[in-house]
């Protein structure tokens, strides 16, 4: 099986999805669509695959099972309807599916009246620790959850000068919430499913950049009873790109994360328990890690302040070289949503796993307008 593929927008995404697709052996990259005259011809020649200046033209020329969409996160929606349309099989947006909750819903509703696989490339599900700690979370290692915390910040050269020339007018189409949040709410929601978050309250500061929000710090309130604080903003002047951290707290233990540390920390994965877990039950779970291709230290230490856990500072050399596309692609070779390396962490990320983040980030942005408490409408 040969799977004939197409990216649209081969900015700092899409030029990387590109590469993955042309790496992986199922597929044959056929087609790239650019407005960048420099960018489309230069990768064109590259790749060896055939270029367009308009997406709307390599839909009617080029046969295509697969159509990756990597525009901004603002110019999602036309790209995505236009393939449903062109009866393309499958489509993998990249997260946000949209800034507009109407758009996104358009973009569901078009995707399945088509018969057309939509997914949302939400890229923080594919890191291994990510998947380590949703394996933690259905185990039941630290019981109910009860708080958390997530934290995903950028620099300050983020929105005035990632995209070069373009940032400010990329930035001012987009925000903390959309760019940032939208990658914390997808995984809150893929952590703790089948719980849904029933109302958020928020609050935003715009007073460092003048044409876009700076930051949002929200409370989510999930149907579980979990309550979750997530902030981001991307006005912090750091050493790195991104600074990235979660807690969560459960009856019998937490789990620390930091994910992307700034200054002065370690990365790393922590899981802490009480001495009524049992030493077996963690090195079960050890066991079932390591089949995945993921290893974990467990330790026990008595009479210490934490007992009994396990932890994780580098997957390097203990998990197989695989992309996020790639199991993207194996899912489609396979025909289901669920693809076999995949077992045990749920479907891949779905037009409508993106449709609900879209939904809890724009009433994050809804809060903090109206300075309330709002309740999810679904």
């Amino acid at each position: 099986m040969s799977i004939k593929a197409g990216v649209i927008g081969v900015g700092l995404l899409g030029e990387r999805h590109c590469y993955e697709l042309k790496k992986n052996k199922m597929v044959q990259l056929r087609a790239i669509a650019e407005t960048s005259r420099e960018r489309r011809e230069k990768l064109a020649k590259k790749l060896k695959v055939n270029s367009y200046e308009s997406y709307e033209d390599m839909l009617s020329k080029e046969e295509l099972d697969l159509l990756v969409v990597a525009t901004p996160d603002f110019l999602h929606k036309d790209p995505v309807i236009k393939a449903a349309e062109a009866n393309v099989p499958h489509i993998i947006c990249q997260k946000p599916l949209s800034t507009k909750l109407d758009d996104a819903l358009e973009m569901v509703r078009t995707a399945r009246e088509k018969g057309s696989d939509l997914y949302v490339l939400f890229e923080n599900r594919f890191n291994p620790m990510d998947m380590t700690l949703k394996h933690f979370l259905k185990c039941g290692l630290i019981g109910r959850v009860l708080y958390g915390e997530a934290r995903l910040d950028d620099s300050i050269t983020v929105p005035m000068g990632l995209w070069g020339k373009r940032s400010r007018e990329w930035a001012c189409h987009s925000s903390p919430a959309h760019f940032l949040l939208s990658h914390v709410v997808d995984l809150l929601n893929w952590f703790f499913a089948p719980a849904k978050v029933q109302e958020v309250y928020a609050f935003c500061g715009n007073e460092i950049l003048s044409y876009s929000v700076d930051i949002y710090d929200a409370f989510l309130f999930f149907d579980s009873g979990l309550k979750v604080r997530v902030k981001s903003e991307w006005v912090k002047h750091i050493d790195e790109l991104v600074e990235s951290y979660l807690c969560f707290t459960g009856m019998r233990g937490n789990i620390i994360y930091n994910k992307r540390p700034g200054f002065g920390v370690r990365a790393g994965l922590r899981l802490n328990v009480d001495k009524d877990v049992g030493l077996k039950d963690l090195l079960d779970v050890q066991e079932e890690l390591s089949q995945k291709g993921i290893n974990i230290r467990v330790f026990s230490q008595k009479n210490a302040r934490i007992p009994l856990g396990a932890e994780v500072f580098s997957f390097k050399d203990t998990v197989e070289e695989k992309t996020q596309m790639d199991y993207f692609i194996e899912a489609i070779v396979e025909g289901t949503k669920e693809p076999s390396s995949w077992k045990g962490f749920g479907p891949l990320p779905s037009g409508d796993d993106g449709l609900e983040a879209v939904r809890i980030v724009s009433a994050i942005e809804r809060s903090a307008r109206e300075g309330k408490k709002v309740r999810i409408e679904r």
